[in-house]
Formats: C-alpha cells, structure tokens, sequence
C-alpha cells in the first residue's frame, strides 16, 4: 500500500515540474491562472522590484501570502492593456 502511494506521489511530482518547466516558456498570459512576482516580471518584461513597486502602488492587483505576492492573470493583462 505505501509502496504504490509513494509511486503514486514521484509520478504527481514529477507531472508538476514538467508543468512548471513548460510554464516558464509560455509567453502568454491566463487570465485564470495566478503568477509570481518572479513570472509577472518576465511577461511584463521589467525587474521583480518594478513589479513589487507597481503592486505596492495599487496599479497591478495581487496578494502578499507568506512573504511572495501572487498576481493574477487577468491583473496583469489589464496592466498591459492601460500601458
């Protein structure tokens, strides 16, 4: 029984990396998801700093969970549409 749960979480673990890999070379943004800091930089094609800065001043909406901000997607294509 352990044997096939931890078979069962490697195979789930591995499926995640793939999807983070294949995430980082996407370029497009979806509305239904919710980025890093780090992600929302590289579509916004700025430094992290600049979009930590842009979410401090209210012009991206997102959310400070445990120290990272989550950003969603529809934020920031509504970001990219007014600039």
């Amino acid at each position: 029984m352990w044997n096939v749960l931890l078979k069962a979480g490697t195979i789930l673990s591995f499926g995640l990396a793939i999807k983070q890999i294949v995430d980082e070379y996407v370029n497009d943004v979806n509305s239904n998801r919710v980025y890093t800091s780090h992600q929302a930089a590289r579509f916004l094609n700025m430094d992290r700093a600049e979009v930590v800065r842009l979410l401090r001043s209210g012009k991206i909406k997102g959310k400070l969970v445990k120290g990272n901000y989550w950003i969603p997607g529809s934020s920031i294509l509504e970001y990219l549409r007014e600039s």
